[in-house]
């Protein structure tokens, strides 16, 4: 039984021996792989570099499209949000404090300049009218009485300029009752067409709250606030691509006025165009309009998609195929851009006429890897 026992003991000990040293392998086996990833990291990051530098070749005769640089227009737009308001759109509203008595137009009625739109109540001026003209009437039969008088030498000078002064006092007073009648009535300042009214028989009215709207469509323009950062290329004249989403049309303009105020809250100026009458088209005040103003041309512009420019430490390159007897081969060329418009990028250093650009395919490329061109 001793013997036995011993034996027990013994096997507990190697089997415990060797769980350790199992387990130092597999600590030592996940060290090994984390190293591993690390170096496979650091080796395509390095070869990468190497590649981009043109030092290392790698992945001959892949297959590539290219296309053939040539000198086009460029247009670059800048795009902003504008709203379509009537070149005049105005507020009619009272001139003085009274009460509606009444509202003789309604939203949707064209009007004309001057036209009545509401009345207040002016009874007790329009009293005071009457007896002003009243007195109006004597003073001037006392005026041509005492002027008769004076033609024919009888009575005093004074006399016949006090009467004189008494009929045009009154004139004066007339006038201004008139006008402070008028005060009591709302016009429409222009030709054009009510869009609001805010007003009805019995409701307050006071100067500067709005008692009617009226806009006048027969000339159209579309605003917006452009960016001080674009002051420069910002010009009267400049094209404009004007989109109408909810229309589904577009239309070309040119922009007729440049604001030289710098909105200091929002750091923006005013831009204005206004559109040519065109039949069936249905503007509405504050309609939402994209403006695409042309801030930028060249008539003779080299131009590549955007998507095939790649970056590396030196800078921007695309590759060029290059025919080297019977046979293509990729080669860097490091370029400058230009403008960039809806994903086409102007080039301004690095392409000339007739480079033959890779298109598809210029991922796994190196420089001076052998390709092979395809239609």
């Amino acid at each position: 039984m001793k013997n036995i026992g011993v034996l027990l003991i013994a096997l507990v000990v190697l089997a415990s021996c060797g769980g350790e040293k199992k387990d130092d392998r597999l600590s030592k086996l996940e060290e090994l792989k984390k190293q591993r990833e690390e170096i496979t990291a650091e080796i395509n990051q390095l070869e990468a570099d190497l590649i981009a530098e043109g030092i290392i070749v790698k992945n001959k005769n892949t297959s590539v499209k290219i296309m053939t640089v040539d000198t086009v227009e460029f247009k670059s737009y800048l795009e902003i949000q504008g709203t379509v308001d009537g070149d005049e759109n105005v507020i009619a509203t009272g001139k003085t404090v009274g009460v509606a008595t009444g509202v003789y137009v309604k939203e949707g009625q064209n009007v004309y300049a001057g036209q009545t739109l509401a009345s207040m109540d002016a009874s007790v001026l329009q009293q005071s009218l009457a007896e002003l003209e009243n007195q109006y009437d004597f003073l001037v039969d006392v005026y041509n009485r005492q002027k008769s008088l004076w033609e024919q030498n009888i009575g005093s000078e004074m006399q016949y300029l006090q009467a004189k002064n008494n009929m045009e006092s009154m004139a004066k007073r007339i006038a201004t009752t008139k006008q402070q009648i008028a005060m009591n009535y709302i016009t429409s300042p222009i030709n054009g067409r009510v869009e609001e009214v805010n007003v009805k028989v019995g409701s307050s009215i006071s100067p500067g709250i709005p008692a009617f709207r009226i806009v006048n469509f027969s000339k159209v323009k579309v605003e917006a606030s452009v960016s001080e950062a674009y002051s420069e290329n910002i010009k009267v004249g400049n094209v404009v691509l004007i989109e109408f989403p909810d229309l589904n049309y577009e239309t070309e303009a040119k922009l007729d006025f440049v604001g030289n105020y710098i909105n200091p809250n929002n750091r923006s100026f005013k831009v204005e165009c206004r559109l040519k009458p065109e039949k069936g088209m249905d503007y509405r005040a504050n309609m939402m309009a994209v403006m695409k103003i042309n801030n930028y041309t060249n008539p003779k512009a080299i131009v590549v998609p955007l998507n095939i420019i790649q970056s590396s430490a030196k800078g921007e390159y695309v590759y060029v195929a290059v025919k080297k007897k019977d046979k293509y081969f990729a080669e860097i060329r490091y370029i400058k851009k230009g403008e960039v418009y809806r994903g086409q990028a102007e080039i301004v250093e690095g392409l000339k006429e007739g480079d033959r650009v890779i298109t598809q395919g210029y991922n796994n490329l190196k420089d001076g890897s052998e390709i092979k061109v395809v239609e």
